[in-house]
């Protein structure tokens, strides 16, 4: 009997050195799979955080160019606006008599001018004074300035305000956009 106390003793000591073998052994895995899961967590954390913070610049930057777009687009409205009002006084007459003479150099006799309704006899003195043998045309879509029209009726020259303010608007909004907002390479602005 005491072979058997001492066997089971040993079987008991054997065993519960086993098991605490087996809990260190199960401790450590556990606090690995702890790290592990807490560095996954962190690292997804991290990539959420990224991708929440590139969507809110993302965002900003939007709404940026949108109100930068706004504030230029209301300067040509203004321009335009302005340009309007310049058609109604008097010193417009000057301004067209200027666009007629500044072109009438180029423009072959035979041509064809157009104007509005509204300056058609400032253009028709112009176009007497001048001495050149140009016909003339009402066109109530001509604003602010004149249209020459080749005799071979391909060739068209827009000498009108209008005409210019929209070519200035192609090249224009780049400058106008750098002159407002300062450069657009630097990502500062």
């Amino acid at each position: 009997m005491d072979r058997a106390l001492h066997e089971r003793t040993s079987i008991l000591e054997k065993a519960k050195t086993e098991a605490e073998a087996i809990r260190r052994e199960a401790e450590k895995n556990a606090q690995d799979l702890h790290a592990k899961v807490c560095a996954a967590v962190r690292s997804e954390a991290g990539r959420i955080r990224e991708r929440r913070y590139n969507s809110i610049l993302f965002q900003m930057n939007a709404r940026r160019y949108r109100l930068k777009a706004q504030a230029i687009e209301n300067i040509w409205c203004t321009i335009e606006a302005i340009i309007w009002k310049i058609e109604g006084t008097d010193f417009f007459r000057h301004v067209l008599e200027t666009l007629f003479l500044e072109c009438i150099a180029d423009v072959p006799d035979g041509s064809v001018v157009r104007a509005n309704p509204v300056d058609a006899e400032l253009v028709r003195t112009y176009i007497e004074r001048s001495g050149r043998s140009f016909g003339f045309g009402e066109d109530p879509s001509v604003h602010g300035g004149i249209a020459f029209y080749w005799p071979d009726g391909k060739t068209v020259l827009n000498n009108t305000l209008s005409h210019r303010l929209a070519r200035l608007k192609v090249e224009g909004n780049a400058d106008i956009s750098w002159l407002l907002f300062g450069s657009e390479g630097d990502g500062s602005s």
